[in-house]
């Protein structure tokens, strides 16, 4: 399966709701480095994200 077939079932199981992302926390940008801080000690059970706005 090449890369685009792959990205186009993603993203169908996405908008199916099939597959959700779990996310542990949001950082603002100016606190990236508390983001980066907090991924690297604490393990998170699902994504960091960077909010940029």
């Amino acid at each position: 399966m090449n890369l685009c077939l792959e990205w186009s079932f993603l993203k169908g199981l996405l908008e199916s709701g099939q597959v959700k992302p779990v996310i542990d926390s949001v950082y603002p940008l100016e606190r990236t480095a508390d983001a980066f801080r907090y991924y690297e000690r604490e393990h998170p059970r699902g994504k960091v994200v960077i909010r940029i706005e």
